[in-house]
């Protein structure tokens, strides 16, 4: 169709994402179309951006670009930002509006993302500044160190850190999910989607998630407060920031990967 890109990963592909805001959840060919697509245009405007692909660290593009819809909202805060593009979508073509609202090389929303995507990684801010030719060009600036420390929306803190960091992170949570789990006498796939359901903000009372755990509305909620305070526990003895948005995202990966398709 014109107007697409030629990753285009099909509209039923697009649909399916919409309504789980996670490409490794989606169906298989649905999941490999959407990574291929999401991967070409985080890179591409990476390039736009002046930065080739080693500058984010071998850092993952689609588990951001599906963190970046679960942590922004818009006008409504209790909106996430993929809701709320799909409603402006209204009936028009779902692969026009995704190739042009979020992918355009000119406008797409990937522009607020990779800048985004930068900043985590390296720390780096960009700057609007008129160039000798007239034109507003963006300038950016490395402003971060590995000690620095900024507060970012949402009450996570950013932390410019190694990727041995990340790999410390990742381990704490795997470390995590399997602790809790023991401790509360659940199958880890059953405790890892109920985590992954918290951090997407998914009520307990949700069809997915009683179905999940094959419990009641009461129990569900009951299950989630004493999994919330052991993994509090876990966290307690460690030397780690719990509202560290590295380890934010290490516990969503690990939970993506352990909660499974099946469920």
């Amino acid at each position: 169709m014109k107007g697409k890109a030629e990753t285009y990963a099909g509209d039923a592909a697009w649909k399916e994402w919409f309504k789980l805001c996670s490409v490794p959840r989606c169906g298989g060919k649905h999941a490999s179309a959407l990574a291929n697509q999401v991967r070409s245009a985080m890179f591409a405007q990476l390039g736009r951006f002046g930065f080739p692909p080693d500058a984010v660290e071998g850092d993952d593009p689609v588990m951001f670009f599906d963190n970046f819809f679960m942590a922004k909202g818009t006008r409504d805060p209790n909106k996430p930002l993929k809701s709320y593009l799909w409603h402006k979508k209204g009936d028009g073509d779902i692969g026009i509006f995704v190739c042009g609202t979020l992918f355009s090389a000119k406008c797409g929303r990937i522009h607020d993302i990779v800048r985004e995507w930068i900043a985590s990684v390296k720390g780096w801010k960009p700057h609007s500044l008129v160039g000798a030719d007239g034109q507003r060009h963006l300038q950016w600036e490395s402003a971060a160190t590995e000690d620095d420390v900024r507060e970012l929306a949402g009450g996570f803190v950013y932390r410019a850190c190694s990727a041995l960091d990340r790999a410390v992170m990742h381990r704490y949570a795997a470390e995590m999910l399997d602790a809790v789990a023991l401790k509360m006498k659940v199958e880890k796939r059953k405790v890892a989607f109920l985590l992954n359901a918290v951090a997407r903000g998914t009520p307990t009372s949700s069809p997915e998630v009683l179905a999940a755990l094959g419990v009641k509305k009461s129990q569900a909620q009951k299950i989630k407060e004493k999994c919330m305070k052991e993994v509090e526990k876990f966290f307690a003895g460690k030397d780690v920031d719990t509202s560290d948005v590295e380890l934010a995202k290490a516990i969503i990966a690990v939970c993506e990967t352990a909660a499974g398709k099946e469920i």
